[in-house]
């Protein structure tokens, strides 16, 4: 496990997270339009939603093998 892995990982969540946060949806002023506005956030966004959380479990993934590797790798030095 490499601390790139990490990188890369971190750097996925991070896309994902911000693909979450925007709205495909311009603003605009007649009534259907603001409630397409504010249910914009339910609907399309079950997609992004699950890549972000993908893309979380992998950051947790690689941390936790990395980690796992540098515990391996001290209590093997020690022997």
């Amino acid at each position: 496990m490499s601390v790139e892995k990490i990188l890369d990982a971190i750097e996925q969540y991070l896309k994902a997270k911000n693909e979450l946060q925007t709205s495909s949806i311009k603003p605009c002023n007649d009534w259907d339009c603001g409630l397409a506005n504010e249910f914009s956030g339910y609907y399309g966004s079950a997609e992004q939603r699950e890549k972000q959380e993908g893309a979380k479990a992998a950051l947790e993934k690689a941390l936790e093998d990395y980690i796992d590797n540098r515990i391996r790798t001290v209590t093997n030095s020690g022997k």
